[in-house]
């Protein structure tokens, strides 16, 4: 077993390299994108949660089910239920029954929907923008590359569990 010490020792040393910390690097850049989310979409939909983020980033252009959309976003079905039933009451989307399975919704956009939806895009293509003229388009696009890899990387984990 370690000593208080040796675990004071180890601690530090993992410390030092906090600059490149994954789990600190990761979590600070989902707060920035957060604030960023917030700040420039709620002129667009007032107010704004940023719930509505997980279902716009991932719900289909001509349709979706709750559980298509939960899954994409990799949270749970009530979770998105709760986050589709508050869109519906503001109008963003309209709830359909599928034509496939009469126990389900089809979940589209209405007409403000897609105006939120074009608006969110748009920032983001913007902000992506920005980040290529900061760090250079080649690096951007490995960078994606590289989370992309490893987003599919824990995809798999995932199945093997």
């Amino acid at each position: 077993m370690n000593s208080g010490r040796q675990i004071d020792e180890q601690l530090a040393a993992f410390k030092a390299g906090d600059e490149k910390n994954w789990a600190r690097i990761l979590s600070a850049a989902k707060r920035h994108f957060d604030l960023w989310a917030h700040k420039r979409l709620e002129p667009l939909c007032n107010p704004f949660k940023l719930s509505y983020v997980h279902f716009i980033a991932n719900v289909n252009i001509n349709g979706s089910t709750n559980s298509e959309v939960a899954q994409q976003a990799m949270i749970a079905k009530q979770a998105m239920g709760k986050t589709i039933k508050e869109l519906e009451e503001r109008k963003l989307i309209v709830l359909e029954k599928s034509t496939d399975d009469a126990r389900c919704n089809t979940v589209k956009m209405s007409e403000s929907g897609k105006e939120l939806m074009l608006g969110a895009y748009k920032e983001c293509f913007d902000l992506t923008e920005e980040y290529k003229l900061l760090v250079g388009e080649e690096r951007f696009e490995t960078a994606v590359e590289v989370l992309l890899e490893i987003i599919k990387y824990h995809e798999g984990l995932a199945k093997k569990d």
